[in-house]
């Protein structure tokens, strides 16, 4: 066993990390966001797909892989996860109480593997005229043409993540692109080519 005050830094040292990393993450990015979603063709944007002039396939394919702030924020929760999870197992093969903590420590190890797996797998890749998500378990695809709208959509408890939202014009369901992708202005451009489903909301 290390003593207290080994003890103390190790639990002290990730919450000051994680919290200082979290408020970064998190500071208002409205300014970027807007920006980024009210580009100046963003009246064009709630009209139909023909009035677009079609994006040049030359800029494509694009692969945007998670930013490294967000990266290191799940990274943070993830080997929290593992190290609980060692250490709970640990714990249940060395005490009484093994089927109590067995299962916890379980779920705890393997979620956090998974976690960082699908962190490293997440992505999205823009075609001129399709989006790909790739996700731990599922790679999907949806043609621009499929398309009805989008929808920015804000988390109630993190005020820093925020997920684009693309609604098919079919019974598909709707597919998210999270928001902690590292983008660039071919990302927001194809973004834009998509109707504002928000904006028509309020018209």
């Amino acid at each position: 066993m290390f003593p207290l005050k080994q003890q103390l830094i190790l639990v002290l040292v990730p919450i000051v990390v994680f919290f200082w990393v979290f408020r970064y993450l998190t500071m208002p990015r409205s300014p970027r966001i807007e920006r980024a979603m009210r580009l100046p063709n963003s009246e064009a944007s709630n009209s139909n797909f023909s009035h677009y002039q079609p994006l040049s396939s030359a800029d494509y394919p694009r692969t945007y892989r998670m930013s490294l702030g967000w990266r290191a924020l799940h990274l943070i929760f993830e080997f929290w996860a593992i190290s609980a999870g060692v250490s709970t197992l640990r714990s249940a093969l060395a005490g009484p109480q093994v089927r109590v903590r067995l299962v916890p420590g379980i779920l705890f190890t393997i979620g956090g593997i998974l976690a960082m797996v699908q962190n490293v797998k997440y992505r999205a890749v823009l075609s001129a005229d399709s989006i790909e998500v790739r996700n731990l378990a599922s790679t999907r695809v949806l043609r621009r043409d499929e398309i009805l709208g989008r929808r920015l959509l804000q988390a109630v408890r993190y005020k820093g993540y925020q997920t684009i939202l693309l609604v098919p014009r079919g019974a598909q369901r709707p597919l998210g692109v999270d928001l902690v992708l590292k983008t660039d202005s071919a990302f927001w451009e194809w973004m834009d080519t998509v109707p504002d489903l928000d904006a028509q909301d309020h018209l």
